[in-house]
């Protein structure tokens, strides 16, 4: 399939790569935490790739639609 025929494909990916940096940031920024590796693994890990590639996009969403309507 046509990257391009997908509609929103551009901004998915734009989603995933705003994941990364900010992971990453997260990343650093946890390293002066004493328990880095279970910050990360343990809370930052499972709950990041849900809350900003699934939980944020919906309520973006949700709210355009909601200003679409008025």
């Amino acid at each position: 399939m046509n990257r391009a025929a997908v509609p929103g494909g551009d901004l998915q990916w734009g989603w995933y790569l705003f994941a990364l940096v900010l992971y990453v940031g997260l990343a650093l920024g946890s390293l002066s935490l004493r328990d880095n590796v279970l910050v990360l693994n343990w809370i930052i890990g499972p709950l990041f790739p849900v809350v900003v590639l699934y939980v944020v996009p919906t309520a973006v969403r949700a709210l355009v639609r909601r200003r679409d309507r008025r």
